[in-house]
């Protein structure tokens, strides 16, 4: 997993996709918003180095599947 940050924009790499999120913070909560399939996916958390870890299992564990 990669991230970098272009134009206020989280750039998430992962070995089948990149997911563009966006990150808000209100007080100790993170939301993290991005597209998926023409979904918009939005994941409330706590600990955004969790979150990621997890998005990256389950990404990685559906090589055979691409993701738009």
């Amino acid at each position: 997993m990669k991230i970098r940050i272009k134009n206020e924009k989280w750039l998430v790499s992962f070995d089948t996709i990149i997911l563009e999120c966006d990150i808000e913070k209100n007080d100790n909560l993170f939301v993290v918003t991005f597209s998926l399939e023409n979904k918009r996916i939005r994941l409330k958390t706590h600990y955004l180095d969790e979150t990621f870890k997890t998005l990256e299992k389950i990404f990685n564990r559906r090589s055979g599947y691409n993701y738009c």
